[in-house]
């Protein structure tokens, strides 16, 4: 068995309107940042985008925490994904000063793909996440029952099982602050 490289999806980059796409391979898909870019620029209409494999460990993935800054900037409409990211290291908001703004796109609730997905500081984690993608209250793919026969990490589960909790609390934090400003602004 042997994973599906990007240059392989390339010809479906012709398909601009596309608004679902769901693609298993039985070892995943190898993907780095640049081609997790491609994605987002060849279906900027895409609502629904699942990349992953049907194994409870796949190969390990080459695409980052980066490669979501490229899903914020060009697919608007993007409210669910699944893809395996490497989140050992998150980008810092600083890198981002020289920008006209600030990377963000406000329809993502759901990413997934993440219960196998090596992760570093969970709270740094979140913060990214969040700030990116400020409707985002799931990381669906944490595996919530880790009952069944496949091998898992459990220090990976948990550190995910943080993330999540701090982006629920922050997705919060994020709806009072904008109750407050309206409110304020209202006056």
């Amino acid at each position: 068995m042997y994973a599906i490289s990007a240059s392989l999806l390339s010809p479906l980059f012709t398909l601009k309107d596309l608004t679902v796409v769901l693609l298993e391979a039985p070892i995943g898909f190898r993907l780095d940042d640049i081609s997790a870019t491609s994605l987002a620029r060849a279906w900027p209409r895409i609502t629904l985008l699942q990349i992953g494999s049907d194994m409870s460990k796949g190969i390990p993935s080459d695409t980052t925490l980066h490669a979501l800054l490229a899903f914020a900037q060009f697919c608007p409409s993007l409210k669910q994904l699944r893809l395996p990211l490497d989140a050992r290291t998150v980008p810092e908001w600083e890198a981002f000063k020289l920008e006209d703004k600030r990377p963000q796109q406000v329809s993502l609730s759901r990413l997934g793909g993440l219960s196998d997905s090596p992760i570093g500081d969970p709270f740094k984690v979140a913060l990214f996440l969040s700030s990116v993608f400020p409707k985002l209250t799931s990381l669906g793919g944490v595996r919530r029952h880790p009952a069944d026969d496949a091998p898992w990490d459990q220090a990976l589960y948990m550190q995910w099982q943080t993330a999540e909790a701090l982006l629920a609390l922050l997705h919060r934090a994020r709806d009072e602050e904008r109750y407050w400003a309206e409110r304020a602004g209202g006056q």
